[in-house]
């Protein structure tokens, strides 16, 4: 570790590389080296390990990159990730598998790549250019880090769509049919483009003020190119069962 440590830091603040750990020997990618700038933060995932708990450790300038490095003194594969949390990983405290337990979400984890980040704090749901945050126990509830809508379901765009407003929503709508997370975000031209070739859209947002306000302002931007049709319910979708969230789309069909 010394050795790879004295070749030197990322190519910028905040990049990071994962690879095998060299202590506890564990398979996979497991450990964590990350740019902060003025020192990399060693972390690895494997409880017990000497680097479980995170170190920080000084920089030694020089014009290669640690990426570099690695694949040809190691001959390791790695791959610079500047989307996720460095210490992102797909086992979480107690707290937060519980949450998604309370919305029968604890078996969409693997599929969706359903995280935690200890510096967060938070759930992180991986996005194909960034990455969603969500907290149980801090505001704002979601921090967004992408510039794509988060969508669920297998089907592509046509048939029906549910457009919700949290990506926990989303997945569970996306058992029953293809759904996407709005987030606070507005629907871009090149998002409206791929809703319209559906043939029904479902509005499914909170039922406060500003969730109606906000359905009713997607009524009248799509409803001259597809058919449409508003869901209220006092429960956010993901507190429904599947069988309730069938039923909802089915009334009036």
């Amino acid at each position: 570790m010394d050795n790879l440590i004295s070749y030197g830091k990322m190519q910028a603040l905040d990049d990071y590389v994962r690879y095998q750990c060299p202590s506890c020997r564990r398979p996979g990618n497991r450990l964590v080296i990350c740019n902060k700038g003025t020192y990399l933060f060693i972390y690895c995932h494997t409880s017990g390990c000497k680097y479980n708990k995170g170190q920080r450790i000084r920089t030694v300038p020089t014009s290669e990159s640690v990426k570099a490095i690695l694949h040809r003194k190691n001959n390791v594969s790695t791959r610079f990730v500047k989307d996720l949390p460095y210490d992102y990983s797909t086992s979480m405290p107690k707290a937060f598998r519980e949450y998604l337990i309370k919305y029968d979400l604890q078996n969409k984890t693997d599929q969706y790549k359903i995280g935690y980040s200890p510096t967060e704090n938070r759930l992180i749901i991986p996005t194909n250019d960034g990455y969603l945050a969500r907290s149980i126990t801090e505001q704002p509830k979601w921090k967004n880090y992408t510039r794509e809508l988060f969508v669920s379901g297998e089907a592509p765009y046509h048939g029906s769509i549910v457009i919700v407003e949290d990506p926990l929503s989303c997945i569970k709508v996306g058992e029953v049919c293809k759904s996407l997370a709005l987030l606070k975000t507005n629907l871009e031209e090149r998002f409206l483009k791929r809703i319209i070739k559906c043939g029904m859209v479902y509005i499914w947002l909170d039922g406060d003020r500003a969730g109606i306000m906000g359905a009713y302002h997607l009524i009248n931007m799509l409803s001259p190119y597809v058919k449409t049709r508003i869901i209220h319910t006092k429960k956010d979708p993901k507190e429904l069962t599947l069988w309730e969230i069938g039923g909802k789309l089915n009334e009036g069909n």
